[in-house]
């Protein structure tokens, strides 16, 4: 079984997304899919006056931003940064309630964030990507699914996931996508196990 760690203000997870779905198509998979609350920083802006460390974690975080960027128009993914990066909860709550398939929230949700710079933790516009992909949001117990968010993101630290996207096969965790070879080859193992035990 893999385990898909994701965040959707994550510009890694947005950047990993299509490749992943190919990587899972690939192998004809039916991944879990976790909700993880990461840590986006905005980028600092330049000062006046900086101390060495000020600029130097300032021009890290530029660089970063520049390679995302740069992913992104290679990807042909529209790609905006928000000002400041906006909490997700709401929508990885809603994830909870779409265990089969939840493909289509996850598209509309890095969409709406990316795109749009949508709010991801407002009720209404969760709400309203719900309902754009057929999804009755009244029937999302929303405060029942944050609690759970609560439990699932300690658990997930506990377990070594420190960022999304995170995929956990095997009892590794590989962090990015830069790991997709070594996951790919751990995957190719383990139905190569399950072939011989079924065989």
């Amino acid at each position: 079984m893999l385990k898909i760690y994701l965040d959707f203000k994550s510009p890694m997870f947005y950047l990993a997304y299509k490749p992943t779905l190919a990587m899972i198509e690939r192998h004809q998979m039916v991944p879990e899919w976790i909700p993880f609350r990461s840590i986006q920083e905005p980028v600092p802006l330049r000062l006046a006056e900086e101390t060495k460390t000020q600029t130097h974690l300032r021009i890290r975080a530029e660089a970063r931003l520049k390679t995302h960027l740069m992913y992104a128009e290679y990807q042909k993914l529209p790609m905006k940064f928000p000002p400041v990066p906006g909490e997700t909860d709401l929508a990885l709550a809603a994830l909870l309630h779409l265990q089969t398939d939840p493909g289509n929230f996850i598209q509309a949700a890095l969409e709406a964030y990316w795109i749009k710079n949508a709010d991801l933790n407002s009720f209404e516009v969760v709400s309203s990507i719900l309902s754009d992909v057929g999804i009755d949001p009244a029937q999302c117990d929303f405060a029942t699914y944050l609690t759970e968010l609560e439990a699932i993101q300690k658990d997930a630290w506990d377990g070594g996931v420190v960022d999304a996207p995170a995929y956990v096969i095997g009892g590794q965790v590989f962090i990015g996508r830069e790991h997709f070879p070594w996951i790919e080859s751990l995957i190719v193992a383990q139905k190569r196990v399950a072939s011989s035990l079924s065989g």
